[in-house]
Order: structure tokens, then C-alpha cells, then sequence
């Protein structure tokens, strides 16, 4: 069972979630849920909602998600909520779209601007090199005028996107804060050319960080606990556990942690066949968990044999190897310790070249 759906693996627009329901009489009805964006610091996620393939009104197509660190019930409407109108006995879906929303203007103009600024830093290139000797005088603004004026042109537009987007978001935190670097110090170069020499290491990183920036900013993640469709007099629960249901939580998390086996991805089974995944550079949990699913639906459903799939740290694979102890398969090893393995009569070959024929 998975606690919460989305996070990471439903932040990229066009990507989502349908829901089927069914209500117990016919009325009006509000639409809750119980998320959290904990990712993008300083930024909100968007969601578009349809009803049967259908966004009802305006006010559903970027539906806003602010950064979190704790989980909230969020009513559609807020205060006010919205009222939809369903019948007994019909089947709705609800779908839930990543998209853009207030952000994607600004993205599009910043895309633009990246473009054109990185032309501005392949002509200056061209006259300084790469490493510009700062004790010359290159007479930038003899030489090159107009590469200049599109560079101080840029900034602005930079700073305006800057301001559309504190504006959209209400924040003007870290989500923001690699446009104001930017066009900052393309003020400085452009009031003084005859630093630009000495700036011009760092102009590139910034402009690379900008690119790295609307990679970021296209993301809008967000993981929902759960979803409530309940009548418009109905009292929405309060999403934090309290203090006294935090408390036992907290102590029986403490208790199991002393005789839970983490590392076992897998239950209980009759003669399993034993993989280990490694856990840190070459792997890790998540990617423990989509190969086990692929082995019970694939590989067990076929052959009736069972997977027993245990996270563990690769260091120790060739000790427990030569001890007799280690696994049947290993698997996101690193590719240099196979010869190691080998050098040991510890790889095993799953078929020849004339098994692979046949």
C-alpha cells in the first residue's frame, strides 16, 4: 500500500490522475483534499480539474498549491466553496492535471530572454575568449554597441518577468532569486562595460543556472493523501494528527524500529528467491519497489516463484558472497565490481550462446 500518490512522479504538465465515484443521494457537494507540495520551496504546484472530462468553470483550470511542510485539507472554493451538483446512482470521474498555470507566461518570456542572451554571450566570446585577460581594455562599448544595448534591453525584460512572477505567486524567495542575480549583474555590466571582462566567468554560470531555473520551475509537484467528496454542510477533518496521536505514533515508530526489518522489501514467502538491490549511488528504495512490483505481476504471477527483495548497501555483497551468506541475484551493482566477482567464481552465467540461439 502506498500511503500518498504523486510527489515527484506527477509534476510534469499533461501528466494525471483520474478517480471514479459514486455518491449516496442527489444534491450538491464540495471537493476536498488532503495534499502536500513540500519540493519546490517558495513556488506553488497548479492542478486542473475535470469532471467527466470536463472543466466546469474558470476557476478550476490552475487550481494553486503553495509550498508546505505539512500536510493540508484543501477545499476547492477555500472559504466559499465551490458547489457541484451530482446524482445518485450515476459514476463521475475526477481528474487532476499537472499544468502550468500563473507560471507559464513568465516561462515562455524567460525562454526567450535565455535565448537571446545566450547569443550576447557567444559575441562577446568571440572578442574576450573564454578567459578574458582583465587587465585589457577590450572598448566593448567602441567595438560592439549594439551587443550591448540588447544585453541592457534583456535585463529588462529579465526584471520584468522577475516582477510578474512575485506578483502571480506572492513569494519573492528562492524560487525567484537566480532572475534577480541575473539581471542585478547585467545592470552592473551594462552601466559598466569595462567590467564586464571580469564578470564575464560568472555571467556564464548565471545564465546556466537561468537555463537550470525554467527546467526547475516547469516541475509542479504534489502528493495527495486523499480526496473527500462530501455534502456542503459536512465539517472538514482537521488534516495534522494533534499532539496526543503525534505522540503514540512517534513512540510506536520508535518501539518497531528496534525489531523491523527496513531493508526487506518483500514478505514473507516459501522458498524465495533472494535479490538484493544496492542502496546509495546505483540505487535505492524507489527503484526497489518498481522491480519489486514487476516481479509479482511479471516474473512470480508466471512462474509461481517467489521474490524475496531486500534493500541493501553493495559493500557488503562480496564479504557475504565468500561466506556463503549472499544473495541468488544482485542487481544496480556497479559495473567495475564485476570482475572482482568473477575473479572469485562468484558470477554465475544465465545462458550460452547457443541457448541464446535457440
Amino acid at each position: 500500500l502506498f500511503n500518498t500518490i504523486g510527489g515527484s512522479s506527477w509534476q510534469n504538465n499533461g501528466q494525471w490522475i483520474s478517480w471514479q465515484f459514486e455518491v449516496s443521494e442527489t444534491g450538491l457537494y464540495k471537493i476536498g483534499l488532503k495534499a502536500i507540495q513540500n519540493v519546490s520551496n517558495g513556488a506553488s504546484s497548479a492542478r486542473r480539474f475535470y469532471i467527466n472530462g470536463i472543466t466546469p468553470f474558470q476557476e478550476l483550470m490552475a487550481v494553486q498549491f503553495p509550498y508546505s511542510t505539512d500536510f493540508n485539507m484543501y477545499t476547492l472554493g477555500g472559504e466559499h466553496p465551490y458547489e457541484f451538483y451530482f446524482e445518485k446512482g450515476q459514476t463521475y470521474t475526477l481528474t487532476m492535471e499537472a499544468v502550468l498555470g500563473d507560471v507559464a507566461s513568465p516561462l515562455k518570456k524567460t525562454a526567450e530572454i535565455l535565448e537571446k542572451l545566450n547569443k550576447v554571450y557567444r559575441e562577446i566570446l568571440v572578442l574576450t575568449g573564454a578567459n578574458p585577460d582583465t587587465n585589457r581594455d577590450y572598448q566593448l562599448a567602441k567595438v560592439m554597441p549594439d551587443t550591448l544595448q540588447e544585453l541592457s534591453a534583456q535585463g529588462d525584460s529579465l526584471k520584468a518577468v522577475y516582477q510578474e512572477l512575485v506578483e502571480a505567486t506572492g513569494m519573492s524567495g528562492e524560487n525567484v532569486r537566480v532572475l534577480k542575480t541575473l539581471f542585478n549583474q547585467i545592470e552592473r555590466m551594462a552601466k559598466k562595460p569595462d567590467s564586464i571582462p571580469s564578470q564575464f566567468e560568472n555571467f556564464q554560470a548565471n545564465i546556466s543556472s537561468l537555463a537550470t531555473w525554467i527546467t526547475t520551475t516547469q516541475s509542479q509537484p504534489l502528493s495527495v493523501d486523499y480526496l473527500l467528496i462530501a455534502p456542503l454542510s459536512y465539517k472538514m477533518p482537521n488534516p495534522k494528527g494533534g499532539f496526543l496521536k503525534d505522540f503514540i505514533f512517534g513512540i510506536g515508530t520508535f518501539l518497531a524500529s528496534f525489531s523491523g526489518d527496513y531493508s526487506d522489501i518483500s514478505k514473507d514467502a516459501e522458498n524465495p528467491v533472494k535479490v538484493w538491490v544496492g542502496n546509495g549511488m546505483t540505487g535505492g528504495r524507489d527503484q526497489a519497489q518498481i522491480i519489486k512490483v514487476m516481479a509479482d505481476n511479471l516474473f512470480t504471477a508466471e512462474s509461481g516463484i517467489p521474490v524475496d527483495l531486500q534493500l541493501v548497501a553493495m559493500g557488503s555483497l562480496l564479504p557475504s558472497t565468500l561466506a556463503g551468506r549472499g544473495p541468488d541475484v544482485a542487481l544496480t551493482i556497479g559495473q567495475s565490481d564485476i570482475m572482482n566477482y568473477a575473479f572469485r567464481n562468484a558470477v554465475c552465467l544465465l545462458y550460452t550462446s547457443d541457448a541464446a540461439d535457440d
